[in-house]
């Protein structure tokens, strides 16, 4: 319904693109994008050497349990770094879309319940989530430490790997399982030592944050719309041409009688923050979906 009232108003809109001072006002404060916050938990977020060894692991398929999934499995290039499924699909369901990674390192909360708040801790939750790529800590650990393709750009980046090479102190698979400890990853786990589990967490965080810097750069700056922009502030009017006359009457309907701006407003188009707007959520009967109200105590805990 609101898009067929969109329609309408659209129809309804004067023949003429051109923007007021007060329209062209705004709309020159939706483009560009700025630069990205840094995170403060991340040394090598602008490693390029860090990018380059997260870009590898990006399309790793023998980072997951079975060898089947990567991150590219849900995070497609080739459609918008989605994957055009109503829900995801690792190995096994996920409950939720799969979201875009563009512009991805802009956010301050990450997954659509905001139950990580660094872009490297959220890199790390698929590799281990049973529905996702499904694998354990330890695994990864030892495919770094083995696999020369991998050892040697972890140690330029993040220095000498520990020797893993003792099963009794690393076996080859195990992580923490919350609230379930007589799971094997969770048995294995539990049964080493705190200081090796230390060493094998930070392996695994620095895999988290290779994949950052990575993700980092899936940046959208050449958009349509913002060839538009730049257009409207270099008085090109070749550029001004990016956006159609139908594109600059749904803008204007998006500045005015629709008050799209009201909320989607910035070179996000978003505040990057959690609204309830009162919409029951979309979710099967037997499967309600809380949001971000657990997503809350997710993120502290």
């Amino acid at each position: 319904m609101f898009l067929a009232a969109l329609l309408v108003l659209a129809a309804q809109a004067p023949a003429s693109p051109e923007l007021t001072p007060e329209e062209r006002e705004r709309v020159l404060a939706f483009s560009p994008l700025p630069p990205p916050p840094r995170d403060s938990t991340n040394a090598h977020e602008e490693n390029p050497l860090a990018a380059r060894l997260g870009q590898a692991l990006f399309f790793d398929r023998r980072f997951s349990k079975n060898g089947t999934i990567s991150c590219a499995h849900c995070h497609d290039p080739a459609r918008g770094w989605s994957d055009a499924r109503q829900r995801a699909q690792g190995l096994g369901e996920v409950r939720r879309h799969t979201p875009t990674l563009w512009n991805v390192a802009q956010n301050r909360w990450y997954f659509w319940d905001g139950r990580k708040d660094s872009l490297w801790s959220q890199a790390l939750a698929p590799l281990e989530d049973p529905a996702e790529h499904g694998g354990s800590r330890l695994q990864y650990a030892h495919l770094v430490a083995v696999d020369e393709r991998y050892r040697s750009p972890y140690e330029r980046v993040f220095g000498p790997l520990p020797d893993l090479s003792d099963p009794e102190r690393f076996p080859p698979r195990g992580r923490p399982v919350p609230g379930v400890p007589e799971h094997p990853y969770a048995r294995t786990w539990n049964g080493m030592s705190a200081a090796d589990r230390d060493v094998v967490d930070r392996v695994f965080a620095n895999l988290g944050k290779a994949l950052a810097a990575y993700q980092r750069q899936i940046v959208s700056r050449r958009a349509p719309f913002d060839v538009f922009v730049a257009g409207l502030r270099e008085g090109d009017a070749a550029k001004r041409a990016a956006l159609g006359r139908a594109a600059v009457r749904g803008l204007q309907l998006f500045l005015g009688k629709a008050r799209c701006h009201t909320c989607h407003d910035g070179p996000h188009f978003s505040d990057l923050e959690f609204h309830d707007d009162r919409v029951p959520p979309l979710a099967a009967a037997d499967e309600p979906d809380p949001g971000r109200h657990e997503g809350i105590a997710l993120v502290l805990e």
